[in-house]
């Protein structure tokens, strides 16, 4: 499958809802709900997904240096001032709450079926992520979590991209 062309054909579908329904989906309720309880995530998050789609790397420590750390008074001056990235910004919020009412759903017909759901914790993040770009000091980008090499692998899963000596 590709995965890139069926990304693009999904996104040009939810941009195109987004277009018909934005204004009914920020007026709602539920909507300003979702924002209040999600806005300490939600507006960091979507103001990097926003750059990351612009420079066309999530890779923050290759962006133009005025966007390489997290400042939230200058993201919300972005968002204010510049038309396109505050249109591009609401689509993430729209995205996010969208998913947020999926999973809301799922979840509570889950219950109705008797089915029990249980949450994740990362252990990790990726090194180039909104959450690290937000706040860098609350992470060792220079280390790894991952399978040691075995057997099966050689390399294990921690991402080394040389043969480890005496392995192939």
């Amino acid at each position: 499958m590709d995965y890139e062309a069926v990304m693009q054909t999904k996104l040009k579908f939810v941009r195109s809802i987004f277009q018909k329904q934005k204004a009914q989906a920020f007026a709602h309720r539920d909507w300003r709900e979702f924002f209040e309880q999600n806005r300490h995530w939600l507006v960091p998050y979507a103001a990097f997904c926003v750059l990351r789609d612009k420079f066309g790397t999530p890779d923050f420590t290759r962006w133009p240096e005025e966007h390489r750390v997290y400042r939230a008074n200058e993201i919300a001056a972005l968002i204010e001032n510049d038309p396109v990235f505050r249109d591009e910004n609401r689509l993430n919020y729209f995205i996010q709450f969208h998913l947020h009412l999926q999973l809301r759903d799922a979840a509570e017909y889950a219950r109705e079926q008797g089915v029990i759901m249980k949450g994740d914790i990362a252990i990790g993040v990726y090194r180039h992520g909104a959450d690290v770009w937000q706040h860098p000091e609350l992470f060792h980008t220079d280390r790894q979590a991952g399978c040691p090499p075995d057997p099966f692998s050689a390399r294990g899963q921690t991402g080394v991209s040389q043969p480890i000596a005496g392995h192939a």
